[in-house]
């Protein structure tokens, strides 16, 4: 598909959509649901888990690791890579 088709457009628009509305309805329903069924220290250790995850997860595409294994082996070095060029670059704009 090109991308400068209204196809494309067409196409990216309804996946934007599409996550929104996925998020919302985390936000809004389960969510609370989780609230509402867990005790305080489940959810301090979920909590826990999604912060680590964010910490190992490159913060931006990386070509030839879209496969789970792919990103397990290499998404922590690359998240790293990807955090130090982030730190490098924002001291160099200040």
């Amino acid at each position: 598909m090109d991308i400068e088709s209204s196809e494309f457009i067409d196409t990216l628009t309804e996946f934007r959509d599409a996550v929104l509305a996925h998020a919302e309805q985390e936000e809004s329903q389960e969510f609370v649901r989780l609230q509402q069924q867990l005790d305080a220290d489940d959810l301090k250790r979920m909590a826990a888990i999604v912060r680590v995850a964010e910490a190992m997860a490159p913060t931006r595409p990386h070509p030839g690791v879209e496969s789970a294994k792919a990103n397990i082996v290499a998404g922590p070095f690359a998240s790293m890579l990807d955090r130090a060029r982030d730190l490098i670059k924002e001291a160099t704009l200040r």
